[in-house]
């Protein structure tokens, strides 16, 4: 799952639909369908009370800013349309909490991947 790089945005699309009036080439294809988040990655969790996912997040990171859309301004929800972990990467560094990486996330770099760490054995 790579995201949409050419803008250097994390869009966290599941599914990205070929642009309209665009005869799309195999090479255009294959990058917008390797842009999905449609792996395993790419659930939608359910928010009920308590169990709000979004209010713990906030609470135990400690997030300035929240969740953010694609251009780094703050949201009341997650969107439907887009995986939530890929929502997730994006609050995280526009607060701040991706180790040396600042909080932009109107610019990118694929080296992004480097910097998250997940949980399970190392290497």
């Amino acid at each position: 799952m790579v995201s949409n790089f050419k803008l250097g945005k994390l869009d966290c699309l599941r599914e990205i639909l070929p642009p309209d009036g665009v005869d799309e080439t195999p090479d255009m294809r294959s990058k917008r369908l390797k842009a999905q988040w449609n792996g395993d990655c790419s659930f939608e969790a359910t928010n009920s009370g308590e169990a709000d996912w979004f209010v713990k997040l906030q609470q135990n990171y400690g997030l300035k800013k929240g969740l953010v859309d694609v251009n780094g301004e703050p949201v009341d929800r997650d969107f439907d349309e887009q995986a939530d972990m890929c929502e997730i990467i994006r609050a995280l560094i526009a607060s701040g909490k991706v180790k040396n990486y600042g909080d932009n996330v109107k610019s990118l770099s694929t080296d992004i991947a480097d910097h998250i760490d997940c949980a399970g054995t190392a290497g």
